[in-house]
């Protein structure tokens, strides 16, 4: 079974790109929970490097759509994104 953190990489290099799009500095904290109680956190360094898993939860359903995730960087800023199905990202 693949991990939650390698079922959500297309979505956190979406993140990830759009974060660095708004200044914001790395390595980033995304926190991510389904309604279903699947649950993903990790570090994510943009140099390359594989994520750091910090903790994570998976449902034997995985991930259900639309879920929330949060983004924190290093200068305390947070960002709130929410993917709903179809991989349609909203920030705010």
């Amino acid at each position: 079974m693949a991990s939650a953190i390698d079922e959500l990489s297309d979505y956190m290099v979406e993140i990830f790109d759009k974060c660095e799009e708004r200044g914001m500095q790395v390595p980033l904290i995304l926190c991510t929970v389904s309604p279903n109680g699947s649950v993903a956190c990790a570090r994510i360094y943009g140099d390359g490097r594989a994520p750091d898993i910090l903790a994570e939860h998976f449902e034997a359903e995985g991930f259900r759509l639309p879920m929330t995730c949060m983004v924190l960087d290093q200068n305390n800023e947070a960002a709130r994104v929410t993917i709903a199905p179809g991989k349609i990202l909203q920030f705010y």
